[in-house]
């Protein structure tokens, strides 16, 4: 066995979606380039199954485009024990293959499916993910799965045209039954950059974010905000993004990525599985062996974050993305920073100065 193993997978199963989400970080819509085939990725998944996986993320793009093409897959996975989760739009459940995917999700490996939803209100749904007749089809599917009693969470995305709303669209996503609702901050990259009337302001962050989840939380624990902790500090499970130490990416063309930031940032994607070794890259990678270092040699401020040893800067390719330094500060963090405004109770030494100029190319 290799060590590190390679316990989880983040598959990367498209570019294609049917949606064009205002806010979609990876800009994900038409498909660039040649995608591996089903044979491929069997040969690929043979290699992996392996390395010590234990689950593979199924994500894309929409990967449901593709069913015909992933169910062979899943179904050699799940023949070799290995654990799957997905994340989808859901527009697609309640297609011409919904018999094929009940019949995949309903096996005992498939732990769960996360749908997005990001608004109660259809209109709002449909303008943020730029399809009409979206929410008619996510809500038909949440509740189909609610019906099978396959396990399933409700992501939404918190940016500057829902928050206002935020609560009715809990209680609307608490009728539906899912295992939690999870609350994810808008990633100021991909279409964000276009669309920069969704992003959300430092006063967001600072003030009305923590006062958002004080409430929330006093009332509805299935709600679950994935933040930064300087926003979120309390009652929580302190964990970090496993990217490097026990998850890599694996990208639609076959690329050996840090995660699905590698389809826009190539300098994250580190070989690809047709002409390198998976195993060498996963254990020798000059990128993965950085993500494995301590996260005190981040700069910034979360370089002087009382946080950083258990959240790791968060993201470290969103990070990248941004400054293109896997050592860069989280760039939210750091803009509160620079802006004045972040909590000087959550830094090490609110003396030293956290200033961050990214290396020039």
């Amino acid at each position: 066995m290799i060590e590190p193993e390679l316990k989880t997978v983040y598959w990367t199963v498209t570019n294609e979606c049917n949606e064009r989400c205002k806010y979609c970080w990876i800009d994900a819509g038409i498909k660039r380039g040649r995608e591996l085939t089903t044979k491929e990725w069997l040969d690929v998944f043979e290699k992996i199954v392996n390395m010590g996986l234990e689950t593979v993320k199924i994500t894309g793009g929409e990967p449901t485009l593709h069913w015909k093409k992933i169910k062979t897959v899943l179904e050699f996975l799940m023949d070799h024990e290995i654990r799957l989760r997905m994340e989808t739009n859901g527009t697609l459940i309640c297609s011409e293959y919904s018999q094929d995917i009940l019949e995949i999700l309903q096996n005992e490996l498939f732990t769960l499916v996360s749908v997005s939803l990001d608004s109660h209100m259809p209109s709002r749904h449909d303008e943020f993910r730029g399809m009409k007749g979206a929410f008619k089809k996510t809500v038909k599917a949440l509740n189909f799965l609610k019906k099978n009693q396959i396990p399933f969470t409700v992501i939404t995305v918190l940016q500057r045209k829902n928050y206002g709303q935020i609560q009715d669209t809990i209680e609307f996503v608490e009728t539906l039954g899912p295992v939690h609702h999870q609350m994810n901050i808008l990633m100021p990259e991909g279409r964000t950059k276009i669309y920069s009337e969704y992003q959300v302001s430092a006063d967001f962050y600072t003030r009305e974010l923590p006062e958002l989840i004080k409430k929330i939380k006093k009332e509805k624990n299935r709600v679950k905000f994935n933040v930064p902790y300087v926003f979120d500090p309390f009652d929580r499970d302190f964990g970090a993004c496993s990217v490097g130490k026990k998850i890599c990416g694996l990208l639609p063309n076959g690329d050996i990525a840090v995660c699905g930031a590698g389809i826009n940032k190539k300098e994250l994607s580190l070989g690809n599985v047709l002409s390198d070794d998976i195993c060498d890259i996963w254990v020798n990678s000059p990128v993965f062996l950085t993500l494995r270092k301590d996260v005190f040699e981040s700069k910034g401020i979360c370089g002087n974050c009382i946080f950083a040893k258990y959240c790791r800067g968060y993201c470290r390719a969103n990070s990248f993305s941004v400054y293109g330094q896997l050592d860069a500060p989280f760039p939210i963090c750091q803009m509160l920073y620079e802006q004045g405004v972040f909590p000087e109770k959550y830094m090490i030494d609110p003396t030293r100065g956290c200033s961050f100029e990214p290396k020039q190319p």
